[in-house]
């Protein structure tokens, strides 16, 4: 399969925590799925670190954006002010989706946070998938998922910041289920690197500490690093 890792989110909490990241994901996923062919895409937000995380991309050949904070005034969708990093979320993801190439078999969500262990990926995607991360009932995880290029376009609509819930965890649950995806899980082992702020870059933080998620096939494993 063409696969195309997406590393999006926030530069956090150091260049080097980031670009340790990153290349270890990159080793990960072109030594443990040889048979794929992956391309890797970047796009964070501009902060203190940017230049220097751009010169990197530049040096590894990762082709990487970077755009300007966004303010509330600037929301073109009415989110109310505890929700507005979800308009955030969304509006990076949908940002990168239309810089990836339509013509990829999957596209894989990953975070500028985040050191991959190990992840599962079959040979090839069952159609009309969403291959996500199930935290409890109705609640689907925003950090990691893949799917197709189409699936993973409608689950990142930039309008979908609009639906109802009290998280982003619940969002990706009623998108799934509302456009009647099948849902495959998979095996999995990732770290977030979180810096210790209640704000970061002039955005409040509700995460504070680094953890790490485990999905052995039977057992789900969420705790503090």
């Amino acid at each position: 399969m063409k696969i195309c890792v997406t590393i999006v989110g926030v530069c956090r909490p150091s260049f080097e925590r980031v670009r340790d990241n990153i290349e270890s994901n990159i080793k990960y996923f072109t030594t443990t799925y040889p048979q794929h062919q992956f391309t890797f895409m970047l796009l964070a937000y501009k902060n203190s670190f940017y230049t220097e995380l751009q010169e990197y991309c530049d040096s590894i050949k990762i082709q990487s954006y970077f755009i300007d904070h966004i303010k509330e005034s600037d929301f073109v969708f009415p989110i109310i002010p505890r929700l507005s990093n979800m308009y955030r979320l969304f509006y990076s993801m949908n940002y990168m989706l239309d810089k990836v190439h339509v013509d990829m078999d999957c596209v894989i969500r990953i975070r500028l946070d985040t050191e991959i262990v190990n992840l599962e990926i079959p040979d090839s995607l069952t159609e009309n998938a969403c291959y996500i991360v199930k935290e409890s009932d109705k609640r689907y995880s925003d950090n990691l998922m893949y799917g197709s290029y189409n699936v993973m376009k409608s689950v990142w609509a930039h309008k979908n910041c609009l639906i109802s819930s009290i998280g982003q965890e619940e969002i990706i649950y009623t998108i799934v289920r509302s456009q009647e995806y099948d849902i495959k899980r998979f095996k999995f082992h990732y770290k977030l690197y979180q810096s210790s702020d209640t704000v970061w870059d002039g955005v409040a933080q509700w995460s504070k500490r680094s953890r790490e998620w485990i999905y052995d096939g039977n057992t789900y494993v969420l705790r503090d690093l």
